[in-house]
């Protein structure tokens, strides 16, 4: 399969952003940068997986998990955050509103369910950053437990 063009990439983004300014004036609990975060992540995983292959919304949060640390690092929980998203729970209203939409489908034993309490966004965010001394910056405190 060819990759995209740059005008097509530049096209695709363009509808992306559109698509995540719809959906957040449709559920203003979440910004456009939420919707649309969310929509390329998706997008993401989707296109590694094999054709029609399901995904459950525990690999969506873990996904999304794993996306957020990889691209904001110890920044990941305020980011988070600042996109409405206070707990798994809230990835599973995001993607069913994009179910909505018919942006993407979900299957009879799907429900919005399998996106609660899959882990605490502070800790989960946190945790690969709090015991590594690679990753200590050299001024912050050890404190003992």
């Amino acid at each position: 399969m060819e990759s995209p063009s740059p005008d097509e990439k530049d096209e695709q983004m363009r509808q992306d952003v559109e698509t995540a300014q719809r959906l957040s004036r449709k559920h203003s609990n979440y910004p456009p940068l939420a919707f649309l975060y969310l929509l390329r992540s998706l997008r993401d995983m989707l296109s590694q997986k094999k054709e029609a292959e399901h995904v459950t919304g525990r690999e969506i949060c873990l996904t999304l998990r794993d996306n957020l640390q990889r691209d904001f690092a110890f920044l990941a929980p305020d980011v988070a955050c600042s996109m409405g998203i206070w707990e798994t729970a809230d990835f599973g209203k995001m993607v069913y509103a994009m179910v909505e939409e018919g942006l993407f489908s979900t299957s009879d034993q799907d429900s919005l369910a399998d996106f609660i309490n899959v882990y605490l966004i502070p800790e989960a965010f946190l945790l690969p950053f709090r015991d590594s001394p690679s990753r200590r910056h050299a001024a912050w405190p050890v404190l003992e437990r």
